[in-house]
């Protein structure tokens, strides 16, 4: 308790970090990982699957309605038999609907294991590092990392968490710098050809 914030984040980064090269850790992130890309893939497949469900239902839905017409040799059917159709084929569209609504619902990337690790949103030449946390209930949340220069040893490290009204002010900032990004590679593009 005597420690302040930033020998705090010190040593839990060490203990992170010799923690991460056990055996025992790095298999249980391997396995977790592996198990995530299982989850999606099986996900995606069943995706697939009730898409395609759907697709013949609509096309079963077409010849039936063609066979009960030529059945009655050309005559159209009668508002009930027309109904009746509709509706127990529009019910199984439904139920194949949902099923495929469901399965891309299990696709979703935002849920995942604690134990995949993030990525940084933004990295600058100047020793910053722009992390985004979407691990906290309430919202995301933004932490600057300042890793100052890498020719000082031990190198300083310093954490600010941002401010849940800066949020905004964040995003435009990302906006701004992806926009300068994709015209420095269009000019680029345009230079080359």
């Amino acid at each position: 308790e005597k420690m302040d914030g930033s020998k705090r984040l010190k040593l839990l980064i060490f203990l992170c970090d010799e923690s991460l090269s056990t055996w025992a850790m790095r298999n249980f992130m391997e396995e977790q990982y592996t198990e995530t890309e299982t989850k999606k893939k099986e996900a995606k497949q069943k995706a697939a699957a009730a898409k395609e469900k759907e697709k013949q239902l609509r096309q079963k839905m077409q010849s039936d309605l063609a066979k009960t017409h030529m059945a009655k040799n050309g005559a159209p059917l009668s508002v009930e038999e027309h109904h009746a159709m509709l509706s127990r084929i529009k019910a199984e569209a439904k139920e194949a609907h949902g099923e495929m609504l469901e399965a891309m619902g299990m696709t979703s990337t935002r849920q995942r294991c604690d134990a995949v690790r993030t990525d940084p949103i933004l990295v600058n030449d100047d020793g910053r590092v722009l992390w985004k946390l979407n691990c906290f209930e309430e919202e995301e949340k933004f932490l600057l990392q300042e890793l100052g220069r890498f020719d000082v040893l031990p190198p300083l490290e310093k954490w600010l968490e941002f401010k849940p009204e800066q949020k905004q002010e964040i995003e435009k900032y990302l906006s701004a710098k992806r926009m300068k990004l994709m015209r420095a590679q269009k000019n680029a593009n345009v230079e080359y050809n």
